[in-house]
């Protein structure tokens, strides 16, 4: 009896117990709520955001390292809203999440290979020189800006931040050390691709704008010519994320890894997606790229290549033509406007023309150091202007050199001569043809951005210098796990 009375004790013991619990869990959760939103209330948007998103990026990070890279990537393309994408105040200037995160990404990495075994290996070091140079260059540039050209500390910092992003490439080779996580990053990398393209066509569609890059969905312009129904989408450098998850496609058809017809629904996907930019650069650029694909796969490919590239391309201009009646009509004339006669009149291909006017002088006048970083060459020439455009210019080495000095235009060429030759050198050497694709994927995709840089400013942008970045830091990663022999030679 005394027993039954001490379990039954017991037991009402354990129950309120229990039930003090729950209660306790819910006062909290009720006050965390309440905490939450008397914050949206005092609190600005940005900081929210950035108290919620740092701490789980971080986490991401330190267990996957290579799956906050393609985070940072993703941040860097403008997938987010931009009413959900904060940022914070630097120097008179605006510092965006994404670099937050690429700073939060590096300081994870270094902890994790100060803390391990990690090491760079060889896989680097041929472009040491180049990259050292050009980091050399920026900081030497950022100097006499400051000190005898006296540009704006906000303008210098801006485009000196731009170089930090180089740093992505030993962060690709410390975190990516095995063969799964390879696979995991690559993986990401083109469901990253895939998912641009639909938002790229969804934007094409409908008009609504997904993306948070500059002009993401406006309307076509083409030889001064308005499109009032095609709706042009814009996702700055993200478009080589697209032609790179293309790529892979294509080289493991090529190396009959897969069937075409099972990766035909993503080819299409891309395709359209790739399209629906109205970029005539990349597409050019996605062209010379399919070739130097098949150079790098094998010679006898490129008739396979070119005879379903075009039978995708018209299938997608089909595919995005019943969106809109005068799509195909647009893009026939998007292509056609690159002949002379028509770029004549075409009031952007003029307006890059005036700007390399203006740089070549400029440039003759100081081709050792150029005019430093955050430096204006050109006057307010149009009331359309604003004071970013006195320093900005389209053309990418023209850009470098009026940084950094007429030496530093020699870099790109530099770096992709060495990509080129790296790649076929791992493409002889590597047996496993899932490997072999991921090599010529890329390396042909980072000439993507070196064949636009005459019309983009790739060198001299945060995503174009990732995007390169990341492209040799993989081949970094290729190289390296080759010689550990974790691929089946």
């Amino acid at each position: 009896m005394i027993l039954n009375k001490h379990s039954q004790g017991l037991v009402g013991y354990s129950m309120w117990l229990r039930a003090s619990r729950q209660a306790v869990f819910v006062a909290l959760i009720i006050m965390l709520s309440a905490m939450i939103g008397l914050a949206t209330v005092a609190l600005p948007l940005w900081f929210l955001v950035a108290g919620l998103f740092l701490p789980a990026f971080v986490v991401l990070a330190w267990i996957w390292p290579e799956l906050g890279i393609v985070g940072v990537m993703a941040l860097l393309c403008g997938i987010a809203p931009s009413w959900l994408v904060p940022q914070f105040p630097l120097a008179g200037g605006k510092m965006q999440a994404s670099e937050l995160a690429f700073f939060a990404l590096l300081a994870v990495i270094a902890i994790r290979a100060a803390s391990g075994d990690r090491v760079l290996g060889n896989g680097l070091r041929a472009y040491a020189w180049p990259i050292g140079l050009l980091l050399g260059l920026a900081l030497l540039s950022s100097i006499s800006a400051y000190l005898f050209f006296h540009n704006g500390i906000r303008d210098i910092l801006y485009e000196t931040r731009i170089f930090i992003y180089w740093m992505i490439t030993p962060s690709v080779v410390l975190a990516i050390d095995s063969r799964p996580r390879l696979n995991r990053f690559l993986l990401a990398l083109v469901c990253l691709g895939v998912l641009l393209a639909v938002m790229v066509c969804v934007q094409s569609f409908t008009g609504i704008t997904l993306l948070s890059a500059r002009s993401a969905a406006v309307q076509l312009s083409t030889a001064n010519r308005v499109y009032s129904d095609v709706v042009r989408s814009s996702l700055a450098q993200g478009v080589y994320i697209i032609l790179f998850s293309l790529f892979v496609i294509l080289a493991r058809y090529l190396l009959r890894i897969s069937n075409i017809m099972a990766s035909a629904p993503l080819v299409l996907i891309l395709t359209a997606g790739l399209l629906a930019t109205f970029g005539r650069g990349v597409w050019i650029a996605g062209a010379i790229g399919v070739l130097i694909l098949g150079l790098l796969v094998g010679r006898k490919s490129i008739p396979k290549l070119l005879i379903g590239g075009c039978a995708f391309v018209l299938m997608a201009a089909a595919f995005l033509s019943v969106s809109r009646p005068n799509m195909f009509d647009a893009l026939l004339e998007r292509v056609t406007s690159i002949d002379t006669k028509v770029a004549e009149q075409d009031e952007s291909l003029v307006w890059r023309r005036v700007e390399r006017e203006y740089a070549y002088s400029k440039l003759l006048e100081y081709p050792l150091l150029g005019i430093g970083l955050g430096g204006e060459y050109q006057p307010i020439r149009d009331h359309r202007m604003v004071s970013e455009q006195k320093r900005y210019i389209h053309n990418s080495f023209l850009y470098l050199g009026l940084k950094l000095g007429m030496i530093a235009i020699v870099i790109p060429f530099w770096v992709c001569w060495l990509m080129f030759i790296n790649g076929r050198v791992l493409m002889r050497k590597i047996k496993d043809p899932r490997y072999r694709a991921i090599t010529a994927a890329a390396v042909s995709a980072f000439m993507l951005p070196n064949l636009t840089s005459f019309t983009q400013p790739e060198w001299m942008d945060h995503p174009g210098v990732a995007f390169m970045g990341i492209m040799i830091g993989l081949v970094g990663v290729l190289n390296n796990l080759y010689e550990e022999h974790q691929f089946n030679n």
